[in-house]
C-alpha cells in the first residue's frame, strides 16, 4: 500500500488483524503509526486481541509523532490484560519518527518480533535505516512486554536514546 492508496487499518475490533504478504511503503501520518495503527481490548471484559503481521514489508513510511510505520495502543488503559502483536518475516527500512519508535511504538501491549535465518544466513526479519528521537528501530513502554528472536538491526539512528531499541523503566524486554 503506497501513500496514494485509500487503506486504512485503524482497527478495534472483537478478533484481531491478520496482515500478510504484503508492502506498505511511503505512508505519511500527522500523530502515531504511519501505515499501521493497533488498538487492544475495545471493552471491558473481553478477550485480548491477537495481531498478526507476517511476510510484509515497510518501507519508508513517516510518522510527526509515534512509531513511523507501526503504533500499537491499549484502546484504554485501565484494562489489565495486554493484548498481543506478533510479528513474524518481517521488514522494517527506513521508516522514521519525529519522536519515538521509528519502525515500532508499543505501549501497554504484548509484542513478539520472531525471525529466522534463510538458506543464505540472512536473517528473514531487519530493522534497516529506521529513525526517531528515542527507539530508531522500536520504542516500547507502559509496561509492554516485548521479545526479539532471531531479527538483525543494522545502521538504525536515535538523536536521544536507543539507536536500535529503546525500553522505558516500565516495559519488560526479554
Amino acid at each position: 500500500y503506497k501513500d496514494t492508496d485509500t487503506l486504512n487499518l485503524d482497527n478495534v475490533s472483537s478478533k484481531g488483524l491478520t496482515i500478510k504478504d504484503s508492502l506498505f511503503e511511503g505512508n505519511h501520518d500527522n500523530n502515531a503509526g504511519a501505515a499501521v495503527t493497533l488498538w487492544g481490548k475495545g471493552e471491558i471484559g473481553s478477550d485480548p486481541l491477537t495481531h498478526s503481521i507476517s511476510n510484509t514489508q515497510f518501507i519508508s513510511n513517516e510518522s510527526t509523532n509515534l512509531g513511523g510505520a507501526v503504533s500499537i495502543f491499549k484502546w484504554k488503559g485501565d484494562y489489565a490484560e495486554n493484548s498481543n502483536t506478533n510479528f513474524q518475516d518481517v521488514t522494517f527500512t527506513s521508516n522514521k519518527a519525529g519522536s519515538q519508535g521509528g519502525a515500532i511504538y508499543a505501549e501497554s501491549e504484548d509484542v513478539t518480533i520472531n525471525g529466522e535465518k534463510d538458506s543464505n544466513g540472512n536473517y528473514t526479519t531487519t530493522f534497516t535505516g529506521n529513525s526517531a528521537n528515542q527507539g530508531g528501530a522500536i520504542y516500547v513502554t507502559k509496561k509492554s512486554p516485548l521479545t526479539v528472536d532471531g531479527a538483525a538491526f543494522n545502521g538504525n539512528t536515535a538523536t536521544e536514546q536507543g539507536g536500535a531499541i529503546y525500553t522505558d523503566p516500565h516495559a519488560n524486554a526479554h
